[in-house]
């Protein structure tokens, strides 16, 4: 890495840091902290969500899965497209209509405490490793580019993480996501042009190369599997996830947060082809280019590829856009889920001074960001002394998120009467996904992990629904809520 990649780094995230510094000062109580006072705009409030999206375990795995096999994945995108027009006509209306500051507070409207203590639990479940895997990844694949070691590649992330969203709330956390969209955007768009410009017959030899050895394919047999799945996977990881919804959450109405996850889907889109074209390209380019070294992981391609091949600039424009991409950690949302449905109910605040009280729980989040910081980059630590973690990030949710969906599918779309039923039946799927997971990890069910969230969304619905008369003495006639 040169001087000039550094500049660019230092640069963006001196940028990044004013922001969290700028809006952290003007938080006065949780609201502004964790719903920003409800005062994003929507388009902001859009590309924070793809920002949230784009971690660099996606980046890089979409990258590798078109340099290793096709563009196979776009079927997913079909059935995630379909998810977030769910979303935003099923979800957000409801979630608008119970006010609150996370998801899980309809789980108790509808339902009541044990749900939500459920859900909430069911949340952290995943939402621990999973962060923790992306931050593993991210020092991997970031200390590559410096060439520093992990470890202290791991350090460095968490403190800026703490500075950044740990002080400046879901607000500073939203304004930056605007910036890391367009830098992803930007150093995915350049590296593509670059590749162009390194491969004869520059765009039409890549795509000639492509279509000779079918690399374009993007329909096949698994087709109508894939958008199933996808759609499930989507519905759960935007509808079902509080830390996807907060960015939803923080715009001042029900329209406002339609708008942004709609408008997502194109933007969504444009991101995808971009990074699948980049794993296109670096296949002609390592087709032409036979002598050239190749990682031992394929999916590492793409940071091997800025490491060995990338000139200076075009370098740290992709290192940026990594550091950005992980440094947004889940810690706000993670506060408000353990501050809201966890503390609040078991504990309530007996202060009668409210300004007081809001002091108190404001610093109170605060800590606990740098708690869960400090817990996320201990996992991490433990992922990089057992390596084996990159496919942990999406396997993990196929256990916690299908129970998570079920759930709320239950309250959505039906009258039943239900809470110890719904804590019950989420511990039984989810302690039965983690069993498949296993077995599917050791050879003995081969299937794909994102069926999980399929299984474990029936599932939990259909258990919920038959142990309700059981725990809850009635089950109302089933249909649409109204």
């Amino acid at each position: 890495m040169s001087a000039l990649d550094y500049s660019l780094l230092i640069i963006v995230l001196g940028l990044t840091l004013y922001m969290a510094f700028f809006f952290g000062k003007r938080h006065k109580n949780t609201n502004d902290y964790f719903l920003a006072g409800r005062r994003i705009p929507w388009l902001v409030a859009c590309l924070s969500l793809m920002a949230t999206e784009i971690s660099i375990l996606t980046v890089m795995a979409v990258a590798a899965s078109s340099f290793r096999e096709d563009w196979s994945a776009l079927q997913y995108f079909i059935g995630s497209a379909a998810a977030r027009v769910c979303v935003a006509y099923f979800f957000i209306p409801v979630f608008y209509q119970t006010p609150g500051t996370t998801i899980y507070e309809y789980l108790r409207r509808r339902f009541g405490e044990k749900t939500r203590y459920a859900a909430a639990g069911f949340f952290f479940l995943f939402r621990f490793p999973a962060s923790a895997v992306r931050l593993t990844a991210a020092a991997a694949a970031i200390g590559q580019l410096m060439g520093w070691p992990m470890n202290s590649m791991l350090l460095i992330l968490v403190l800026l993480a703490l500075l950044y969203v740990g002080y400046g709330g879901v607000e500073a956390a939203a304004w930056a996501g605007v910036m890391q969209t367009l830098v992803v955007a930007a150093a995915a768009a350049a590296t593509l042009a670059f590749i162009c410009g390194r491969v004869d017959g520059g765009l039409e030899g890549i795509w000639d190369i492509s279509l000779e050895t079918g690399k374009l394919q993007f329909f096949n047999s698994s087709a109508l599997p894939a958008v199933i799945s996808g759609f499930f996977v989507a519905l759960a990881a935007i509808g079902a996830d509080h830390e996807m919804m907060q960015k939803l959450f923080i715009v001042k109405d029900r329209r406002e947060s339609q708008k942004a996850v709609l408008f997502s889907i194109p933007g969504s889109f444009l991101i995808l082809i971009l990074f699948l074209s980049i794993g296109t390209g670096l296949f002609a380019f390592y087709r032409v280019n036979t002598g050239m070294s190749l990682p031992a992981r394929f999916e590492n391609i793409y940071p091997h590829f800025t490491a060995t091949v990338m000139p200076a600039l075009l370098r740290g424009l992709i290192l940026t856009a990594f550091v950005l991409s992980v440094i947004d950690l889940p810690l706000t949302s993670m506060g408000a889920v353990f501050l809201t449905d966890l503390y609040r109910p078991l504990r309530p605040d007996r202060d009668t001074d409210r300004g007081s009280s809001e002091i108190t729980e404001l610093n109170l989040a605060r800590a606990l960001s740098v708690i869960f910081a400090l817990i996320l980059g201990a996992l991490a630590y433990f992922f990089i002394a057992r390596g084996r973690f990159l496919w942990l990030a999406f396997q993990i949710g196929g256990v916690a998120f299908g129970p998570l969906l079920g759930i709320f599918l239950l309250g959505l779309f039906t009258r039943v009467k239900a809470d110890k039923a719904n804590a019950v039946a989420m511990s039984a799927i989810g302690g039965l996904n983690a069993i498949l997971l296993y077995l599917s990890q050791i050879g003995l069910l081969p299937f794909s992990w994102n069926w999980l969230v399929v299984i474990g969304t029936a599932g939990t619905f259909v258990t919920a629904r038959w142990l309700a008369p059981q725990f809850e003495g009635e089950l109302s006639k089933a249909g649409k809520a109204s």
